[in-house]
């Protein structure tokens, strides 16, 4: 449960990525901001607190928009979590095993990542999501993210939705 000081801060980090993800849509064509709201409230229902929730809201923001560490920094005044943020952008020139070496190297930031993996999986096949989209995105999960949330107390949950999704990686339409 949120204090209400955090309660404020949540909704201005809402408003800022909501800002910096307008115009962006999810494959389903929904707002690509209830991504990252979807992802913290994962996380609080999940008894987490205003750290992983803060990051959630923020874990695209300067992969996805022209957001800087600056402005994280002026928003959130924790370095601690644009650290976290930093972590969790993949960068163009980076390989997923770089990548992946980067987010295990924060407890914070795999347990966001491990919440992000969820619900992209939650929601790959959506209505409005390619098949082709789903298989692709399934096949990543697979051959790049396992060792994020291998042994974590998300691992079944993940393997569920990747059981659940087995269909779509039969089939490319």
């Amino acid at each position: 449960m949120l204090s209400e000081n955090e309660i404020e801060k949540f909704n201005e980090i809402l408003r800022y990525a909501c800002i910096k993800h307008e115009g962006q849509v999810r494959k389903s064509k929904e707002a690509f901001a209830i991504h990252p709201i979807m992802v913290a409230h994962i996380l609080l229902a999940k008894g987490y607190g205003s750290k992983h929730a803060y990051t959630a809201l923020l874990h695209d923001v300067l992969e996805d928009t022209n957001a800087t560490q600056k402005e994280l920094m002026n928003l959130v005044g924790d370095n601690e979590i644009v650290e976290v943020v930093v972590a969790l952008t993949h960068k163009k020139e980076q390989s997923y095993e770089e990548y992946t070496k980067q987010v295990l190297k924060n407890d914070l930031a795999r347990t966001v990542k491990c919440i992000d993996i969820l619900h992209n999986l939650k929601t790959a096949d959506s209505k409005g999501v390619p098949r082709k989209f789903t298989k692709e995105f399934v096949e990543k999960v697979k051959a790049n993210y396992f060792p994020i949330f291998q042994g974590t107390k998300f691992e079944n949950e993940i393997l569920d939705e990747l059981e659940r999704l087995k269909p779509f990686a039969r089939c490319a339409r």
